[in-house]
């Protein structure tokens, strides 16, 4: 089953639980239906596309019929800007092993 999202934030905090319990590459998708306008699913690219030039994500057309379908791809190196995007931090078990790796 798909993730589909209207709103960036939740879709970018979404990436981001996948990627801290350890999925190598969390794909999240746009839903298209969803939006109330066009206004709204521009807002909503353009948060993506900000993410996008800090290196957060990387954005893919679909292919063929499913051309306008965004394919958003986790990059995990900046998994840091996504938690200031979200205004989240990190978990205390990340802190720990960044810690150890540091040492």
């Amino acid at each position: 089953m798909s993730r589909r999202f209207t709103e960036a934030r939740a879709l970018l905090g979404d990436l981001l639980d996948r990627h801290e319990n350890g999925a190598a590459s969390p794909i999240g998708y746009p839903d298209y239906a969803g939006f109330a306008d066009v206004v709204a699913m521009d807002r909503f690219i353009g948060e993506l596309r900000d993410a996008e030039r800090h290196g957060a994500v990387r954005l893919a057309m679909g292919q063929g019929r499913v051309r306008s379908i965004a394919e958003l791809k986790s990059l995990l190196q900046a998994a840091g800007f996504l938690r200031a995007r979200i205004h989240r931090t990190e978990r205390p078990w990340q802190c720990a092993v960044m810690s150890a790796v540091a040492s």
